[in-house]
């Protein structure tokens, strides 16, 4: 397999699967921060309010309006690999007055404080409406659905599939082939590239612009895999969503993968 503009198919995965989910926008509640206080302040703090003068001055100048125990049940425990949230605060502060990055900043410049961070808040993760998700195992192996969360690809990017060639008629495919409009169906090797109407990508093993399975489907599974339509209530999800794909059917009438090199430089210059 190859994706055109010489990207390898793993690489651009593996690129998706890396992106930090703090590139997106997250959702905030909006006018409320988050912050844990030192273990060594545990004694002035209560369910609801903290009995220090610093922190009362910060609290006055955001306009505080609520004040918290985020876990008020919860207590210091004394055993190993405990992680303690018994200091844990949510504070609503007045927008009118400051932001949250002034109010962060004027929180945690207090000598008491362990963090403080915005209150995000968590997103349901996309899935797909396909019919056979269930079946598809292998999309929760490869964390493919935080993948869509950051990137669901897209149609500039063409992933050719060098293979046992392709169905036309599959419904999940029809819509997500590479069209070379550059050599269109008359006889004519319109574009110069050597492949005369070259439309619907090629078969190098018969050298005709046939790229259509014969012996073997491989081809198509491959092909539904990398660049099906997804989230069109049909079929499987492909992890590259709204890539395309370019058949290129590398297998001779036996079914023996004859050209499978020049097939990875067909790829590459289409």
């Amino acid at each position: 397999m190859f994706i055109n503009r010489i990207y390898l198919l793993p690489l651009l995965f593996l690129g998706l699967l890396s992106f930090s989910a703090y590139g997106q926008k997250n959702i905030q509640l909006n006018n409320t921060l988050i912050f844990k206080v030192k273990e060594q302040y545990r004694t002035i703090c209560f369910n609801d309010k903290i009995n220090h003068p610093q922190f009362a001055n910060i609290s006055t100048q955001l306009g505080t309006t609520n004040l918290k125990k985020i876990f008020p049940k919860k207590n210091k425990e004394d055993r190993p690999n405990f992680i303690d949230l018994s200091l844990i605060y949510q504070l609503t502060f007045n927008a009118q007055l400051v932001d949250v990055e002034t109010a962060i900043q004027r929180i945690a410049a207090s000598k008491i404080m362990e963090y403080v961070e915005p209150y995000f808040l968590p997103e349901l993760t996309f899935t797909p409406n396909d019919t056979l998700l269930s079946q598809q195992y292998y999309l929760g192996l490869i964390d493919a659905f935080n993948a869509w969360n950051i990137n669901q690809g897209d149609t500039s990017i063409t992933i050719g599939i060098t293979d046992t060639g392709w169905e036309p008629s599959h419904p999940d495919l029809t819509s997500k082939i590479k069209i070379n409009y550059a050599d269109p169906i008359n006889g004519v090797d319109d574009d110069n590239d050597g492949y005369i109407d070259n439309y619907y990508g090629w078969d190098l093993g018969m050298n005709d612009n046939n790229a259509l399975f014969e012996s073997t489907s491989h081809g198509v599974a491959v092909t539904g895999i990398a660049a099906a339509a997804t989230n069109n209530t049909t079929g499987i999800a492909s992890v590259g969503f709204n890539t395309t794909f370019l058949p290129i059917k590398i297998s001779n009438a036996a079914g023996f993968l004859t050209h499978a090199y020049q097939g990875v430089v067909y790829a590459a210059d289409h």
